[in-house]
């Protein structure tokens, strides 16, 4: 009688290369998605920690700037008060040569009268006096003239200076709005944005005792195994849910730095966008424009690696995932192996529990009550 199905059956080799191909997949899958997580938590300490240090950086740097910036308009303030007070004491003086120039023009013309009438004397009498004082009230007026054309010329470089000054102290002034604004800008500021840009006769029963006792023990070695397979590749589930949940987890922090990352790169954009507004000799490529835009370079690069490193997380826990379906169909297999064993082994057991049979003699000894009444004697 045949109760085997006719099916393909596999050798005990295969049955083990196939475990133990499992049991190194499921190794290599852990393995590899055990490093890639410390890898992945390396690199979100990293660029977590870059990413600060940057921010703290040019946060530093804009305070520095605001100081110097400050520095700076209270030097101008000071300089264009100077100035002020240069020009209104230069007017003052100017004001006061003119008015002794004014006061030249009735002399000199009241001189220049009497000269000409002196002028009129003849012959021995035209004599050369010694008060020439018509010579001396030119020449006074001309010292006069000239301090006055100084004054002006003094006036317009001192007026040129106090437009400049005025200029770039409102420059400043401007810059210094702009940078401190951008300073006073967090990750938590609103108006950040970006921007555009897994069986027999009693003569062979003691045969027949053996090859019992062998399928047996060959049941029992097999109920083992399958056993320990199954056990094993429950173990490696365990591991792979285990390893699932750590890369959700990691792919969950990724996401959150990932995140976590625009806000600094608002900031930063944000700051550059906003230094756009400084004017003219303001607008320059100084220590807190390099470091913002090394910042804006810095994470725009780490943000890239996050998705990069995020979409091999997201391959590998689909990688988990086919593995952790194949490792339960084939626990699966191995559950219904070890239950099927075990039904095998509690059908064998009742064979061996089964009571010998009576010979002939033996049973009409007992249907005559014989072996009852002197069971000794007869036996």
């Amino acid at each position: 009688m045949r109760v085997e199905k006719p099916v393909m059956r596999y050798l005990p080799a295969d049955w083990h290369r196939n475990n133990d191909a499992l049991r190194q997949a499921s190794h290599d899958t852990r393995t590899t998605s055990h490093n890639f997580r410390h890898q992945s938590h390396h690199l979100r300490d990293q660029t977590r920690n870059k990413t600060c240090w940057d921010c703290e950086d040019n946060t530093t740097r804009l305070h520095d700037r605001v100081y110097e910036l400050q520095r700076v308009t209270d030097d101008l303030q000071r300089s264009l008060k100077q100035v002020n007070d240069e020009i209104s004491k230069l007017e003052n003086a100017k004001e006061t040569a003119e008015a002794e120039l004014e006061a030249h023009v009735y002399p000199l013309n009241t001189a220049l009268e009497c000269l000409t009438i002196r002028e009129r004397r003849r012959e021995g009498d035209l004599v050369k006096d010694d008060p020439e004082e018509v010579r001396l009230l030119e020449k006074s007026r001309a010292n006069l003239e000239k301090v006055v054309l100084e004054a002006v010329s003094h006036l317009r470089v001192l007026h040129d200076a106090k437009q400049r000054l005025q200029d770039d102290l409102k420059d400043k002034r401007a810059a210094l709005q702009v940078d401190g604004t951008q300073t006073a800008l967090t990750v938590y500021s609103p108006q950040i944005s970006f921007k555009p840009d897994p069986l027999r006769v009693p003569k062979v029963r003691r045969e027949d005792e053996a090859q019992q006792t062998a399928t047996d023990y060959s049941v029992r070695r097999r109920l083992h195994q399958e056993t320990r397979a199954r056990d094993e590749l429950q173990w490696q589930k365990d591991c792979l849910l285990e390893e699932i949940r750590a890369q959700e987890k990691e792919i969950l922090d990724l996401e959150e730095q990932l995140r976590a990352s625009s806000l600094p790169l608002k900031v930063a954009q944000t700051r550059l966008e906003g230094r756009t507004q400084r004017v003219r000799n303001d607008l320059v490529r100084d220590a807190p424009q390099d470091g913002l835009m090394a910042e804006v370079q810095h994470l725009t690069e780490t943000r890239r690696l996050l998705r990069d490193s995020l979409a091999r997380a997201l391959d590998t826990l689909h990688a988990l995932q086919r593995h952790l379906r194949t490792v339960d169909v084939d626990l699966g297999r191995k559950s219904l192996s070890v239950t099927l064993e075990k039904k095998v082994q509690g059908s064998r057991q009742a064979l061996k529990d089964r009571k010998p049979s009576e010979t002939l003699t033996h049973t009409n000894l007992t249907l005559t009550g014989s072996l009852r009444a002197h069971p000794t004697h007869i036996l």
